[in-house]
This record gives structure tokens, C-alpha cells and sequence, in this order.
């Protein structure tokens, strides 16, 4: 992209000439009609993409520049994008009024020849003032008007580090109205990729952790029936529903579910916990256990409140995807070994949660189970955490 668009009257072609091949010397790249435009074009239409594509607009003042009404749609059009606008005075304006818009900024004085080389060197140390903001805000203000150009196509729109380093502009550089609604849509778009890749993930973790469980208990020929296939997947996909659901709850969601579900903790919170007993009630199901005793509801309120108490810290505090993991991972094997043991201390208080052969399967299953589940709820926060520590280590490496 260019990176100076130069708004002059034909009257001045002289001294533009002048300027772009002393501007060109130091190697910027001039955007100007009199080259820039092939014939046959719309004229208005290669200006307008001239001044969104270039990152300054250098304006001539002169008084055939102050009566010209190109100038003036040239003008009122970089204003309208938040173009960075440096004056250049050439000609003293005779009488003209100079518009508000660059009457208040500091101009640079070509009116002496004598002195060009030097102004020619003020105007390059200018042009690098903000450079690196400056080719973002222009980045962002092309593809907003490609996006907007080809009906809102979000195929176009931002995610991951682009979309991040087009929000950092909100500190710096004022936006267009165009940018701030490419944005925004880039945003919901990527909240609603974040959002199926959490749920796909958790639902994907809970299947296999139960399928894990179940293929490891249940080894021989005889045990392993079609239906008891047929069983062990509905309870996978059942469980990983659950997990699913609460992976969502945990995330920021857009806003068009922002609507349905509630916005503040403690109703997410409250449904965690419904949908972390209801996971291991879909379990109970599968082991035909439907009459239920006052220590099966003990157990699955406990397997339940451990298994939503990960994604409730995930919610709450926002731990690192690592951390969270493991969190996860513990409170869900807890309730596995608590109903476990007191089942068969013979305390009366629990039914066990999972169901095991011998006690060495509590390690030799249990904890990857709870692996597999836990990885897979937080698989979207341990990506992207891998991905940010890969790009420091390069960075800082570089």
C-alpha cells in the first residue's frame, strides 16, 4: 500500500512533481492522480481507494487548492476516514479561507524555495511520527471497506492476532464508524468459533473418557455386547453434552445467546452444577440403577459439585489452561475415590460413582479418565496458551 496520497490543484503540478521525486528519493511510496489513475476508471473511486490506502494525506495549500472543489471532496473524504492530514503550505492563500479542519494544524513552509531540501527532511521525520499505527489503522480501514464492498462476506472478517491488533487501535488512532462495525463483527464471529470449539472439545473429552472407562472395565468377549456399545456411547455422548454445556457457560458468549442464558455468575454457576449432575446421572442410567436410594443422590450431588467445580474456577477466576486442567481433573476424581472408599468402608453414605473391578483401578483407570475429560474441557484454553508461549519463546528468541 502507498504511503502518502498528495491533494493538490492542477495549477501547482509544478512543485507536486518536485515533491514526489524528492519524497520518492527517500523511498515512500506517493499515491497521486497524474500517475496513480489508468484510464477508463471511475475517477472518484480511485481517489477514495487512494486516500484509504495510503497512511498520510499531505495537503497542498495554495489558493487554486482552496477553490478547487476536488481538493475539498479530497479533503472531507481523509477527514471522514480519520486520516492523519499534514498541510503543506506552497502559496501564501490570497484572501481564501483556509477549512477549520487544517487551519489548527501545524503547516510546513515550501513557500521558500530556497529552503525545500530542508522542509523535504522536516516532512520525512514527520511521516515516520506513529508509523506503525498508522499502516494498522490502514490495514484495518481496506479490509473493512473490502468486507462492507462484498456484502458483509465473514469469510473476510478478523480472528485470532489480527483481530486482537485491530482492538489495540481503540487506544490510539480515532476509528471510523466502518472500522468500529468491522470489528465488532469480527468479534461475534470469533466469540461464536471460541464457543463451538469449547463445546466440540468437552463433548469429544467426556466420550472418550467414558469409553475409555468402560472398554477398560469391561474387557472380555462376553461383556462386550452390542448394546453394551450401543449403551456406552449414549452414555459418551450424554456426558459429553454436559461437559459441552458447562465449556460454554464458562466462555464469554455473543450476543446472541448472551440473551438466553444468564449473564452473571451465579446463574451460571447454579446451572454447572445442575449439568455436572446431571453428567453422572446420565452414568447411573447406564448401569440401570433407575430405583434410586438417598446414596445415590448423595453420590451424584457430590460427583456432580466436583465435576462443575473446575469449570466454576474457570469461570470465576479465569486460571491458566494448564491450571484450570488440572483443577478439573482433581475435582472430578475426588468424588470418585470418596464414593469409592465409603462404599466399601461400608458407611452407608455413597454408592460408588464408578464402578471397578479392584482398588488399583482407581489409578490405573480413574486418573485417565479424568485426563481425558479434563484435557478435553479446557483443550481450547490449553491451545491457545501453547500457542501464546510458542510465539514468545520465537519472538524472544528473534
Amino acid at each position: 500500500m502507498p504511503d502518502i496520497f498528495i491533494s493538490y490543484s492542477r495549477s501547482d503540478k509544478d512543485f507536486t512533481r518536485q515533491l514526489v521525486k524528492a519524497l520518492a528519493d527517500r523511498d515512500y511510496d506517493v499515491w497521486v492522480d497524474f500517475e496513480d489513475i489508468p484510464f477508463g476508471t471511475d475517477w472518484w473511486e480511485e481517489i477514495r481507494s487512494g486516500i484509504e490506502s495510503t497512511n498520510t494525506i499531505l495537503f497542498i495549500i495554495s489558493p487554486n487548492s482552496l477553490e478547487s472543489e476536488y481538493c475539498g471532496l479530497e479533503l472531507n473524504y481523509a477527514l471522514k476516514n480519520n486520516k492523519r492530514l499534514v498541510p503543506l503550505l506552497y502559496r501564501q492563500p490570497a484572501g481564501q479561507t483556509v477549512p477549520p479542519h487544517i487551519s489548527h494544524i501545524q503547516w510546513l513552509d515550501f513557500s521558500d524555495p530556497a529552503q525545500f531540501e530542508q522542509t523535504v527532511t522536516q516532512l520525512a521525520e514527520t511521516l515516520q511520527t506513529d508509523l506503525d499505527a498508522l499502516r494498522r489503522h490502514t490495514r484495518l480501514l481496506v479490509r473493512a471497506r473490502e468486507w462492507e464492498q462484498k456484502g458483509h462476506s465473514s469469510s473476510l472478517l478478523l480472528r485470532g492476532e489480527p483481530l486482537a491488533e485491530a482492538e489495540s487501535l481503540f487506544d490510539g488512532l480515532p476509528l471510523t464508524d466502518l472500522q468500529r462495525q468491522y470489528i465488532a463483527a469480527s468479534r461475534q464471529a470469533d466469540l461464536r468459533r471460541q464457543m463451538l470449539d469449547r463445546f466440540a472439545w468437552a463433548f469429544a473429552g467426556g466420550l472418550l473418557a467414558i469409553a475409555f472407562w468402560a472398554f477398560s472395565t469391561f474387557r472380555s468377549d462376553v461383556l462386550i455386547t452390542p448394546v453394551r456399545i450401543i449403551y456406552t456411547l449414549a452414555l459418551g455422548q450424554t456426558f459429553g453434552l454436559c461437559l459441552g454445556a458447562m465449556a460454554v457457560l464458562t466462555g464469554e458468549l455473543p450476543q446472541g445467546l448472551q440473551r438466553w442464558l444468564p449473564e452473571r455468575a451465579p446463574g451460571r454457576v447454579a446451572l454447572c452444577l445442575l449439568l455436572g449432575v446431571l453428567a453422572w446421572g446420565s452414568y447411573r442410567w447406564f448401569l440401570e440403577n433407575l430405583a434410586l436410594t438417598p446414596q445415590d443422590f448423595n453420590a451424584l450431588a457430590l460427583g456432580g459439585a466436583g465435576l462443575a467445580a473446575g469449570f466454576i474456577v474457570r469461570l470465576l477466576l479465569r486460571p491458566p489452561g494448564w491450571l484450570a486442567a488440572l483443577l478439573t481433573a482433581i475435582f472430578t476424581f475426588v468424588p470418585i475415590i470418596i464414593t469409592y472408599n465409603s462404599f466399601f468402608a461400608d458407611t452407608g453414605g455413597f454408592v460408588p460413582l464408578i464402578f471397578f473391578d479392584r482398588r488399583d483401578q482407581l489409578f490405573s483407570i480413574a486418573i485417565p479418565m479424568v485426563a481425558l475429560l479434563a484435557v478435553g474441557a479446557n483443550a481450547h484454553a490449553l491451545y491457545r496458551q501453547a500457542r501464546q508461549y510458542l510465539h514468545h519463546t520465537t519472538t524472544h528468541e528473534g
